[in-house]
């Protein structure tokens, strides 16, 4: 049992918190400040941090199932590093995934480690949790990953989780009403992905000393690599919704090259079964063709869908087969298709707005700025004339772009591992149990 401390020791206790706080939220541009931020001291600490996963119950619920979603990969990266850390020690059986069955079939695309991760911690929310009809969760840290458009979890006051950590990101600067006030209420603590959130929901009034910036963890895995072509290639990966900003992507690349150009846009993508219309990308392809440059697709530069569900090996090689990197997005959480090709070592172009904020920078990416006027729903309209000029800048210089993915690539070896990020929730989660319910409300 923890003993409560004086007024005096509150005190102490709420500025290092804060310090801690404000010392991680810093862009990923601020190379010092990550390094001292991120790190770990020593060994020592490490042993310390981990202890007290032994005495509670973490349970990571991401309520998606398996599939190759931006949500799952982020959480088996988070798994991947948390597993190195804490290995066979005491405290693994205390952590657990909630994510909902994964096919055999889906486990036969991940690689060996990643699949066997993935089942062990899903057997421990198994046999601790959904196997019981009762199960007590009063000892219990919860990080709840929130899905657009659907609650979080409820529990009734006496089998409450003594901590619930909300994991939140958006992609504009609106936050719905009904989500701050229960946030504000209900939610201990919340994790978002960048800075530019942290300031985004400090500005709808949310307690910055809640909030803790717990960027994306990318498993930097390199596959066997496709031959190099003489084609220099553009690569995009999204789903194609109007935020994503397809339309802007090909009127860029359009109106960048001609026929005599030796370029290609490869776009992976899909149309959502949600969304009305043709789920045929290259009839949207055709339209705009015609509509903005009175032309068919065979008389403009080619566009190439992919239009096949990737493994992780096979998006893999996708990167590595291309040039660069590029998506006009008028809104992003994180981007975790511009963080895989950095580490990929692409350059990327991409809108400097929304997440991708965290990590862009000109010593190793081209960012595309916007346009002054928010757009009504909290997005960005990315100025399309610039990523014009940028693709054509690319293709003239090859050789800058490859130095500037070499770079990008380096960068997220060494600020976004699974370890350190791991590290970092850890140490988290370790100065939170620290405290007893009193201290906590203070926050």
């Amino acid at each position: 049992m923890i003993t409560k401390p004086t007024k005096i020791k509150k005190l102490l206790i709420l500025i290092a918190v804060c310090i801690i706080i404000k010392s991680t939220s810093q862009s990923l541009e601020e190379d010092d400040i990550i390094n001292n931020s991120f790190e770990l001291n020593n060994n020592n600490n490490n042993n310390n941090n981990n202890n007290y996963i032994e005495k509670s119950n973490i349970v990571w619920r991401v309520p998606v199932g398996c599939d190759y979603s931006g949500f799952f990969v982020e959480v088996l990266n988070f798994f991947i590093g948390l597993d190195n850390i804490l290995g066979n020690a005491v405290g693994d059986n205390n952590l657990h995934l909630d994510i909902g069955t994964c096919s055999n079939e889906f486990l036969k695309t991940l690689e060996t480690r990643e699949a066997t991760i993935i089942q062990k911690y899903q057997a421990n929310y198994n046999n601790r949790y959904a196997m019981k009809n009762n199960p007590d969760w009063t000892n219990t840290i919860l990080i709840h990953h929130k899905l657009p458009n659907n609650p979080f979890s409820t529990f009734q006051p006496s089998n409450r989780p003594k901590i619930i950590i909300a994991r939140v990101m958006i992609e504009s600067n609106i936050l719905p009403r009904n989500e701050i006030q229960y946030l504000k209420n209900d939610i201990d603590y919340i994790w978002v992905p960048t800075s530019w959130h942290e300031n985004i929901y400090v500005n709808h009034g949310i307690n910055k000393n809640k909030l803790f910036v717990v960027n994306e963890p990318m498993s930097f895995k390199q596959f066997e690599t496709k031959t190099n072509s003489a084609t220099y290639r553009f690569l995009s990966v999204f789903k194609y919704e109007h935020r994503k900003g397809g339309d802007i992507l090909l009127n860029s690349y359009w109106n960048a090259f001609t026929l005599k150009d030796d370029v290609e846009l490869i776009i992976r993508s899909y149309r959502p079964s949600w969304l009305p219309g043709t789920k045929n990308l290259e009839n949207i392809f055709k339209s705009i063709a015609k509509q903005n440059f009175g032309k068919l697709l065979s008389e403009l530069p080619k566009v190439t869908w992919v239009k096949e569900e990737l493994n992780r090996k096979e998006m893999f090689n996708l990167y590595k087969s291309a040039s660069a990197f590029v998506l006009p997005t008028r809104g992003e959480g994180w981007c975790l298709p511009c963080v895989e090709a950095m580490s990929m070592g692409l350059p990327i172009v991409v809108t400097n707005f929304s997440g991708p904020t965290e990590y862009l920078n000109e010593k190793y990416s081209y960012p595309i700025p916007i346009h002054n006027n928010i757009n009504h729903d909290g997005t960005a309209e990315p100025d399309s004339n610039a990523c014009t000029n940028l693709m054509q800048h690319l293709y003239k210089n090859p050789a800058e772009g490859k130095e500037k993915g070499a770079l990008a690539s380096k960068f997220v070896a060494k600020h976004l591992s699974p370890n350190i990020i791991a590290k970092k929730i850890l140490k988290k989660l370790h100065e939170y149990v620290s405290y007893d319910d009193e201290d906590k409300s203070e926050l």
